[in-house]
């Protein structure tokens, strides 16, 4: 299976344009946590995603302990998921999923290596599980070695926490999906220069994988 790549935190048009036509496999959107400099306070100022060729990519909506009004706002945008990142239950996720219709990722935060275990309870009711450090908006490391557990089970799930270039090589043998936000920023904004040298690198590591394994 190739590397996906979930590009979250955009705001402007022009960097989701770029991650898509870079091949990225889900954009995120932050929009009711105001702490984050990655915010979108104005719905209708991404409302140019229903118009824009989204191609093979899904659009996330990314939430902290969404109330029922918060959802509702969201109505306009046609997005693919809902990613819940704050301390929703089982029952309140299963309420969401089937008053709104849409699928959910849920974060999992990881502080200690048996936190990972916590997904447990979301089992069969989520569509993927996001593996996260603590931190919110100022991403955290952990150590990712810790989901190696994971990679032969029939969860669906992504990585998080503090990955970049640099690293993408060694989380890319641990992890299917990556989420990535904080590299690929300048003074905290997007750059599109950033973002198309990462999914290029994400590219060369899929083409360098599948050529590995077609001549074994």
């Amino acid at each position: 299976m190739p590397l996906k790549v979930k590009i979250c935190g955009l705001i402007n048009k022009d960097s989701v344009i770029t991650s898509i036509n870079g091949g990225a496999s889900y954009c995120g959107f932050i929009l009711n946590y105001p702490k984050s400099h990655r915010y979108i306070y104005d719905i209708s100022k991404i409302l140019y995603l229903n118009k824009i060729n989204r191609k093979k990519c899904k659009l996330v909506a990314v939430l902290v302990n969404p109330t029922n009004a918060d959802l509702n706002k969201l109505k306009p945008i046609n997005f693919d998921y809902f990613q819940l990142h704050g301390e929703e239950s089982a029952e309140r996720i299963k309420e969401i999923k089937i008053n709104h219709k849409i699928k959910i990722i849920k974060t999992i935060k990881i502080k200690k290596k048996n936190d990972i275990n916590n997904y447990l309870q979301y089992q069969n009711i989520v569509d993927l599980f996001l593996f996260d450090s603590y931190g919110f908006e100022k991403s955290k490391k952990f150590n990712h070695s810790w989901l190696k557990s994971l990679s032969d089970s029939d969860i669906h799930w992504m990585l998080a926490g503090k990955i970049g270039i640099d690293n993408l090589e060694k989380v890319a043998k641990i992890a299917k999906i990556i989420d990535v936000s904080g590299s690929l920023e300048v003074n905290k904004k997007k750059d599109n220069k950033k973002i198309t040298n990462f999914l290029n690198k994400v590219k060369k590591i899929n083409y360098e994988n599948k050529k590995k394994y077609s001549s074994n």
